[in-house]
């Protein structure tokens, strides 16, 4: 009977490469991907649609992208938006909430500004907003690839809040993570002991 024998250890340095060669060979693969629609991938700086932009479902990702995990500033780039909203962090999520109501609709304000890009004040003055929280929300947000800052408190789209506007289908996708799931998990406890429908 043959000895069993075990994989060799990687060292942390052998680790981390194999790992950064994971992370180059999904990259390509997933640019591969988007080249197929016959378009590159545009930039978080851009503001043209692709072919991809309006799958909102995102169950199908090919394994390549889930494999971008470790690369998690890539996953902005090379995911399509409803994907990067998806598995963005809980916070960025919650903040992106009020972007999405139709009473505060500061990427379409961008969108339809003759120059592209708008101050906070003046985001403040026409959705009757408290400047600073405003400020602070789309600083949050610009961090997480949603908006850019081009100059101190002015704010223009970008590929991921181009499709927050009140046209596309992803606000509407973002209010259901952050509200009906959130409701669904808040109240799994009292649907868990209610004498009545618990199971």
């Amino acid at each position: 009977m043959s000895p069993i024998t075990t994989a060799p250890q990687l060292t942390p340095r052998q680790q981390i490469d194999a790992l950064l060669d994971l992370i180059k060979t999904s990259a390509y693969q997933a640019l591969d991907e988007y080249e197929k629609y016959g378009q590159p991938l545009p930039s978080l700086d851009s503001l043209t649609s692709h072919p991809l932009d309006g799958f909102v479902d995102s169950r199908n990702h090919p394994p390549q992208k889930t494999h971008l995990e470790p690369g998690r500033r890539m996953r902005p780039a090379l995911h399509e938006p409803s994907a990067s909203f998806t598995y963005s962090d809980q916070l960025c999520s919650c903040w992106l909430r009020p972007f999405t109501h139709p009473g505060l609709g500061i990427a379409d304000a961008i969108a339809a500004s003759s120059s592209g890009s708008l101050r906070t004040s003046d985001l403040s003055r026409q959705f009757n907003v408290e400047e600073s929280k405003l400020t602070t929300m789309l600083r949050l947000l610009a961090t997480r690839h949603c908006f850019r800052e081009v100059d101190k408190d002015v704010f223009s789209n970008n590929r991921l809040s181009v499709h927050i506007t009140s046209r596309g289908p992803i606000s509407g996708w973002i209010d259901f993570l952050t509200s009906y799931s959130a409701t669904g998990a808040l109240n799994l406890y009292d649907a868990l002991t209610d004498p009545d429908y618990a199971l």
